[in-house]
């Protein structure tokens, strides 16, 4: 063969092998695009099937993360609550208390702003028509007092509340109590009349101050006094008496609740005082009356400023997830157990605890041990406190905790739902995207592959039907060279 006719042969040739890889491409480009496609449908079919929730029920999601194993050293107490024993409670956290001069008023738009607001203060703000010089008397002395003496005068005044006469086993103590507190008003007296003499005789002032300390004299030894002497000894005192001491208590109250420690133990000796008081107003509250009065809240808010909303009356709405009825021994309150709820509220994960007085009849077979729940419940209390608590695993946790009078239970209405497929285990599933892993790498290996631009080298019957065909072209005589047809042209 001569060299146009080799020429022309490698022409052709090369237009073979060029098609050829066009043709390779076009698959390979196909493919990649199946591929891709493929991989977008099972996409979309796995995130379709990921928004179920019962698909990942099977891995624990759907598990109640307060369990009766995590609540059996809930309380720890180091006294038993509502006792009257005047030992020290041990704190399970032993943490700086918080300030308990913080307070918080209520502006025009409903929010809480962080005040300057002692119980000093308050007591002053509440007294009304109680004599001004008494209220200054109680915000210096009942500070100074000690437990014992606090608790006996707060049960005293209970008497006076409660109308209650009759020879009690506490005499003695009361009769002490008002000794001491006659010798402390006479000294409060004495130094109130130091004060006036030290004013302009007949100034604006002199005469203000002197009718204060004659009116705080005249209520101690008519209203006050005889008062709290009849109810210590168990006679009857005059209801116009009574009515005006009835006063002191609401006065008294913000002092009663500073004395809570938060991040402690529930049952600890000095809060319990308030921990009485606050079980009284809780008796009080009455649900058709004072329901819309309570402030929902969440367990952020109380945990950030317990001194803020501690007596306050607050409303919580959750999930119920464990229960039970708590015993109370030795108590001076007008029940022998209560209802311990732990409640977990909407959109959080924190637990809230719960005291309460009474439940509703669906929950009447609770017993002494944890009932595992998971009901829809709305309460409304009064803040007590940040109660510590060990779980479990001996760690200690903090929640707010709230008393109660009882708890409504909002059942929701269960429609019929298909049942549910039986979901593949553990070891399943990996072995499932194991599966699956290998399958995508395989499949990007293939495309990956496919896209190498490789020369395309024909072999057995194919090379012999090109070879063929080439021979027959070179032998046709009427098929010309470029070069044979350029010498042509010269000639």
């Amino acid at each position: 063969m001569n060299e146009p006719e080799s020429q022309n042969e490698n022409i052709f040739a090369d237009n073979v092998v060029t098609t050829s890889r066009q043709r390779s491409a076009s698959r390979a480009m196909r493919f990649k695009l199946f591929s891709l496609f493929a991989m977008l449908i099972v996409v979309l079919l796995l995130m379709k099937e990921a928004g179920k929730p019962e698909r990942w029920e099977w891995m624990g999601f759907d598990k109640a993360p307060a369990t009766k194993a995590e609540r059996t050293d809930v309380d720890a107490p180091a006294i038993a609550l509502g006792s009257d024993s005047g030992a020290d409670a041990e704190d399970i956290v032993a943490e700086s208390n918080l300030s308990s001069s913080v307070g918080l008023t209520k502006t025009q738009n409903g929010q809480r702003e962080t005040v300057s607001n002692s119980p000093q203060t308050i007591v002053i703000k509440q007294a009304g028509s109680y004599p001004p010089a008494a209220g200054q008397f109680w915000v210096k002395t009942f500070p100074a007092l000690k437990l014992e003496q606090k608790k006996a005068l707060f049960q005293l005044l209970k008497r006076v509340r409660d109308s209650k006469t009759g020879v009690t086993e506490q005499q003695s103590e009361f009769e002490s109590l008002l000794d001491f507190l006659e010798d402390r008003r006479n000294e409060y007296h004495v130094q109130l009349l130091s004060e006036v003499s030290l004013l302009d005789s007949g100034s604006a002032a002199e005469k203000a101050k002197s009718a204060e300390l004659h009116q705080s004299q005249l209520f101690w030894k008519e209203t006050e006094l005889p008062t709290l002497r009849a109810a210590a000894t168990g006679e009857d005192f005059p209801v116009a008496s009574q009515l005006s001491l009835a006063k002191l208590q609401p006065m008294l109250d913000p002092l009663i609740l500073d004395d809570v420690i938060d991040l402690s133990s529930v049952g600890r000796a000095e809060d319990v005082i308030a921990w009485w008081r606050t079980w009284e107003r809780v008796g009080e509250f009455n649900p058709a009356r004072d329901g819309e009065l309570a402030e929902p809240v969440t367990p952020i808010q109380l945990r950030a400023q317990p001194a803020a909303f501690r007596g306050e009356l607050v409303s919580i709405s959750g999930v119920l997830r464990t229960a039970r009825v708590k015993p109370l021994e030795n108590s001076k309150l007008d029940f022998d157990h209560f209802h311990e709820l732990w409640i977990q509220p909407d959109g959080g994960d924190d637990l809230v605890c719960v005291y309460s007085n009474s439940a509703p009849s669906e929950f009447a077979k609770l017993t002494q041990e944890f009932k595992n729940l998971s009901e829809p419940v709305t309460v409304a209390g009064y803040f007590f406190k940040t109660r510590s608590y060990r779980d479990s695993k001996n760690k200690a946790r903090h929640s707010p905790l709230i008393l109660a009078k009882t708890f409504q239970w909002d059942p929701v209405v269960k429609t019929t739902v298909a049942k549910k497929a039986a979901m593949p285990s553990f070891s399943t599933f990996m072995m499932i995207l194991g599966g699956m892993a290998v399958l995508a790498t395989l499949i990007a290996w293939r495309v990956y592959s496919g896209s190498e631009h490789r020369a395309y080298q024909p072999g057995g019957k194919a090379a012999d039907k090109i070879k063929s065909t080439l021979k027959v072209l070179t032998d046709d005589p009427d098929i010309k060279s470029d070069a044979e047809k350029i010498k042509e042209l010269y000639q």
